[in-house]
């Protein structure tokens, strides 16, 4: 029974060393990955572009822009019959 003892108590020990072992391993990949995934986000947002541009929406509607035509060729009208009183005078 003492010999059957040591060698399960062996066992037990190189099982816990193998794990502790994986888990060394497995904490240095895991913070080496967190490294390189740090130094990676970094680099993207360095070489994104730091404002954005508004898409172009328009201001007015067909109604609004059919008006705003309308005055201006009033205007206009109103501009040239000005300009031909005043050249009539001389």
């Amino acid at each position: 029974m003492n010999a059957d003892e040591n060698r399960f108590d062996e066992q037990k020990s190189e099982q816990i060393a193998q794990l502790e072992k994986l888990v060394d391993e497995y904490r240095a990949e895991t913070t080496e990955g967190a490294r390189e995934l740090s130094t990676r986000e970094t680099l993207q947002d360095e070489l994104q572009p730091r404002g954005t541009k508004r898409l172009h929406q328009p201001t007015m509607t067909l109604r609004m822009r059919e008006s705003l035509s309308c005055f201006e060729r009033i205007e206009r009208t109103r501009i040239v019959v000005k300009n031909r009183s005043k050249l009539q005078r001389f």
